[in-house]
């Protein structure tokens, strides 16, 4: 993952609020205050943009079993920043942090 600045993350992959915590394809996206556009590039297909609201955040699908890439970019094309999106961890037996797919830091 590439930072910029202090942003964290670009996005989360979302679980299902059931108590069972079921993986989605949903993604939520959290952009950089300066990004002016975020795509992800899912295998290898080309980047797809994701729509993002007035709030910089916004939503796309990713099925659960994909890996994928979160890029940022400012209104001059730079990269702002870059979010690996693992597939879903299948094992939630090990602690956060055990496995690329549950860590929030490289």
């Amino acid at each position: 993952m590439t930072r910029h600045r202090d942003q964290g993350r670009i996005g989360w992959r979302i679980r299902a609020d059931n108590g069972t915590r079921t993986p989605t394809d949903q993604v939520r996206l959290i952009a950089p205050p300066d990004a002016a556009r975020v795509t992800v590039t899912v295998g290898g297909a080309p980047p797809a943009t994701v729509t993002l609201d007035a709030s910089n955040a916004g939503t796309t699908r990713i099925p659960p079993d994909q890996p994928a890439t979160l890029t940022a970019y400012s209104t001059d094309g730079s990269v702002l920043g870059i979010t690996p999106l693992p597939p879903v961890e299948a094992d939630m037996s090990g602690l956060p942090g055990d496995s690329p797919a549950t860590r929030v830091t490289p």
